[in-house]
């Protein structure tokens, strides 16, 4: 990818690796093609972090880029250490979280858990969060577990959306009405 200098232009290349893993035509890549991508991408987000070892970005791309579960974990804990409160970073953590739930350290399963309550205490986190419980049943138990471990207004405040997205959507049965 070249020389990254500036930090907006860093920002902008690790966004691009996230946004390319995550694209249906990375996945219809040949292997070959998405090995040398993430070889790329993983390259240039080591070499931020030996400049800036705190881009949760990079830490992200590295995370993304491992199939190794003892890897993603230590990544996915690393990169909510460093950037609890960056809004998109924690989306893409607590996909990444929910994704690979069964396989997650401790502290990763901590650090998902730990996103997942930032967003149930904001009206736009509880949208979210309540669009990706109804989106994959595998998701729900995830969800449900930090749920029960907010303060009581948050998690009224997240039934009752679930609730009015789950009328509005009748292909979710899942969800008391």
């Amino acid at each position: 990818m070249g020389a990254v200098s500036s930090w907006r232009a860093q920002k902008e290349a690790l966004s691009a690796c996230l946004a390319v893993h995550s694209s249906v035509s990375f996945r219809l890549l040949p292997e070959a093609s998405m090995q040398r991508v993430q070889e790329s991408c993983s390259t240039l987000a080591e070499a931020i972090l030996t400049r800036a070892p705190t881009a949760g970005l990079a830490q992200l791309v590295l995370m993304q880029g491992t199939v190794d579960p003892d890897v993603r974990s230590r990544q996915l804990a690393l990169a909510q250490a460093i950037a609890p409160l960056e809004a998109m970073q924690v989306k893409l953590r607590i996909e990444a979280g929910l994704d690979h739930f069964d396989t997650l350290s401790s502290d990763a399963r901590l650090a998902t858990q730990a996103d997942m309550a930032l967003l149930l205490s904001t009206t736009w986190g509880r949208s979210w969060l309540s669009a990706v419980y109804l989106d994959r049943a595998d998701n729900r138990s995830g969800i449900a577990e930090v749920l029960a471990t907010v303060p009581e207004p948050d998690q009224r405040a997240f039934l009752a959306l679930l609730k009015r997205s789950a009328v509005a959507l009748p292909s979710h049965p899942a969800v008391e009405r």
